[in-house]
């Protein structure tokens, strides 16, 4: 009887693999039909602008880092040219470095995260594109 249950639900579930959900997923045009809902489309395109974004952000915060490390060179440069003040000048400028850059991240994370998935949410909320 147990045995019997475990074998239904194995048979079940048979068909299941590890890509399957994202495999059903996908919106089929071909069927008109869409497996997981509006929801779920608009979830796996958050989810996708969220991996793109996290990758221009990485890449804008290191040019944003390496262009204000220049910039703190030449400042230190300007203040000081001689060779024997240089033991220091890692110090000076990784601490004002570290300081602009929390600022910075939180600028940059405002402008590359939450401005286009606000677009795309306010799209979605306003023309309903999933209405036929």
């Amino acid at each position: 009887m147990v045995h019997d249950y475990i074998f239904s639900l194995r048979r079940e579930f048979s068909y299941c693999k590890p890509m399957q959900f994202f495999n059903s997923c996908l919106y089929s045009a071909r069927e008109g039909k869409n497996d997981v809902g509006d929801l779920g489309v608009i979830v796996r395109l958050a989810l996708l602008m969220l991996v793109v974004l996290t990758v221009v952000f990485v890449s804008l915060y290191f040019y944003l880092r390496a262009g204000r490390r220049e910039a703190l060179l030449a400042e230190w440069m300007a203040r000081d040219p001689s060779e024997a003040a240089n033991e220091h000048r890692d110090d000076w400028i990784n601490r004002r470095l570290d300081a602009a850059m929390r600022q910075t991240a939180w600028r940059l994370a405002i402008l590359v995260y939450a401005v286009p998935l606000a677009g795309l949410f306010l799209y979605v909320g306003f023309t309903d594109p999933f209405v036929p």
